[in-house]
């Protein structure tokens, strides 16, 4: 079968339940976001929030957030059924494109444990693993994700 060709564009409101989905349909518990999260971006930052679209469906979603210098690659999923055709490459690269048309030059982002098709997408992208860093976390409310 030949993979359909993929086109990434800008997520909208309208697009909201069926982003939703690709984290649903890939199994996604804990990095699934909710839905006031994807709405915040679409007011503070759109043209961070980014889906491709592969046939008639949405196959992958990323959203980016900046502090002005750096870029995070806050968060990203691919359908199990559109991985290895693409789809996470033209996610990442089109995010990567509008970082620097902003004049961000370092990106980074997260990847858990044991995700060896995120990590060597990345390192197949030129990303290198940061030995030096833990993440610390703390859920300001309660049940807060």
């Amino acid at each position: 079968m030949i993979a359909e060709p993929v086109r990434v564009r800008q997520g909208t409101a309208e697009d909201m339940a069926a982003m939703l989905d690709v984290w649903r349909d890939a199994g996604e518990r804990t990095g699934t976001p909710r839905r006031a999260e994807l709405t915040r971006v679409l007011e503070l930052d759109p043209e961070l929030l980014l889906l491709a679209e592969a046939g008639n469906q949405i196959a992958g979603v990323i959203v980016g957030t900046t502090d002005g210098h750096w870029g995070y690659l806050k968060r990203f999923v691919v359908r199990p059924q559109n991985r290895r055709e693409g789809v996470g490459r033209a996610l990442i690269e089109e995010l990567e494109r509008r970082f620097v048309a902003r004049g961000i030059y370092r990106l980074t982002g997260q990847i858990r444990h044991g995700d060896a098709a995120s990590m060597a997408l990345s390192s197949a992208l030129g990303y290198e693993h940061e030995e030096s860093i833990t993440v610390w976390t703390k859920a300001l409310k309660r049940g807060a994700r």
